[in-house]
């Protein structure tokens, strides 16, 4: 039996624009910019975000989407839940 492990990413600003990956089997996740510079705020598949972090399956293993708010400021739009036990 093979366990799958839980993958987590942490979020950082992405170079504006768009990029969709296709993964296979209907899988297309998706990642969208408004602006430049710093986060302002980020929904992923539809929903307001405000971890620093998405796991596997919140984007990549159905073929999500990710839409970044960017601005000149630097604001605190991720005051969600840490991963890593606090560490980041």
């Amino acid at each position: 039996m093979i366990k799958q492990k839980k993958t987590t990413f942490l979020v950082a600003a992405p170079h504006p624009g768009h990029l969709a990956v296709d993964l296979g089997r209907g899988r297309r996740p998706e990642i969208s910019t408004a602006g430049t510079g710093f986060v302002q705020s980020l929904t992923v598949n539809g929903h307001a975000w405000n971890k620093s972090w998405v796991k596997w399956d919140d984007v990549f293993g159905n073929g999500g989407r990710m839409h970044f708010a960017l601005g000149p400021e630097k604001t605190r739009w991720d005051t969600g839940e840490r991963p890593l036990w606090g560490l980041v």
